[in-house]
């Protein structure tokens, strides 16, 4: 049985003007180039507002950050290692967080979400649980915990927060936006908050 090669005709309307780069008109494209340009400009402005916290003190965005590695580097020396924590798009970025630093920088690292434990402890214990269980059996006071959570207010995100302090877990660095009074934004060490109640912006 022969198989017919998959070509761009077996796609519906392929050759849409929108669709096809050779069917675009200069306005469609200046129309295009200025959205990127304005959207650009936002996260710049927002990153710009981004507000760092380190001790309870204001600190430079920057220099937050550098701590925020510096603890990584340590715990990392001391056979330790950094765990992140989120839901969502804000998961995605703990998976990408932790092999950037795992492959590029040999921090160890991980992020909590496996689908069978999240699936497992949610049934068992509740959805509100599935970090804080895995807090339990896996994280070591010594350890390093990164919270992202873009409303700051997700319940199994402060729960895990919670837990690996009640642990006795002092390094935790949270990462949240919208509203400024969330509560994740009080519960670290280190905690940056970004001023805008666009998802996509502060994630």
């Amino acid at each position: 049985m022969s198989v017919r090669p998959w070509s761009p005709e077996h796609l519906p309307e392929h050759n849409h003007p929108k669709l096809c780069l050779k069917g675009a008109t200069p306005e469609m494209i200046l129309n295009e180039v200025s959205y990127i340009r304005q959207y650009a400009a936002k996260i710049c402005q927002v990153v710009q507002s981004t507000k760092a916290v380190v001790d309870g003190q204001p600190k430079h965005l920057r220099l937050a950050l550098d701590e925020v590695l510096s603890a990584f580097r340590f715990a990392h020396g001391l056979g330790h290692k950094v765990i992140l924590v989120g839901n969502g798009g804000s998961s995605a970025i703990c998976s990408h967080i932790a092999i950037d630093l795992c492959k590029n920088t040999g921090i160890r690292a991980i992020s909590l979400n496996d689908f069978p434990s999240l699936t497992c402890l949610s049934n068992d214990y509740g959805y509100d649980q599935v970090f804080a269980k895995q807090i339990e059996y896996h994280a070591k006071p010594e350890d390093v915990l990164v919270c992202i959570s873009t409303g700051g207010k997700s319940p199994n995100i402060l729960n895990a927060a919670q837990t690996f302090k009640d642990m006795g877990g002092t390094q935790v660095f949270t990462f949240s936006g919208m509203k400024p009074d969330n509560t994740l934004r009080t519960m670290g060490k280190i905690n940056f908050y970004t001023p805008s109640n666009d998802y996509g912006i502060v994630e």
